[in-house]
């Protein structure tokens, strides 16, 4: 047992307790320099094979990285980051998208490097690239690629390959 003359004494480690527990507790949000932000739309049975090979190829380019649902986390805070990666999903013929919402938000987007990735089945993905792009522009991000990709008649690793190939520009 630890026994404490004296109440500043008392008052100064209770305050370094709480610094402690403090850092510890927000070690979840602080990122290395090197760590990428992965935010998408959704997870659902249309994006689940897109969100994988992003996953899949970041993990084997060695890129460490932190993800997020824009659905779920509206506030999510791009400032820990250098690089962003940002996929949305046209669904159906809407064009509202989480991930448009969070771009408009913007949370520590300026002079980020981010790309952006627009899937659909066949139609206005390329309309959705082009607002995400100028929204990203507006934030003072630096969008080094953009693609959309109509995915209907596309092999799951015409897909892949088409991603990692996209994700090579994160490397330096």
């Amino acid at each position: 047992m630890i026994r404490i003359a004296g109440t500043r004494s008392a008052a100064a480690v209770a305050v370094l307790f709480i610094v402690i527990v403090a850092v510890a507790a927000s070690q979840d949000t602080l990122a290395s320099p090197d760590t990428a932000l992965f935010i998408y739309d959704k997870i659902d049975d249309n994006s689940r094979f897109y969100i994988e090979a992003v996953r899949e190829n970041l993990g084997g380019m060695g890129i460490p990285f932190k993800e997020a649902a824009a659905e779920t986390e509206k506030n999510y805070d791009a400032s820990p980051y250098h690089r962003v990666i940002v996929y949305s999903m046209v669904m159906g013929f809407n064009m509202i998208s989480p991930v448009r919402s969070w771009l408009r938000k913007g949370e520590g987007l300026t002079g980020k490097d981010v790309l952006i990735l627009v899937t659909a089945n066949r139609w206005f993905n390329e309309k959705q690239r082009k607002e995400l792009v100028k929204i990203a522009g507006d934030r003072q991000a630096n969008v080094i690629d953009a693609v959309s990709m109509a995915t209907e008649k596309l092999s799951d690793e015409k897909k892949q390959k088409t991603i990692g190939k996209h994700l090579a520009r994160l490397q330096p």
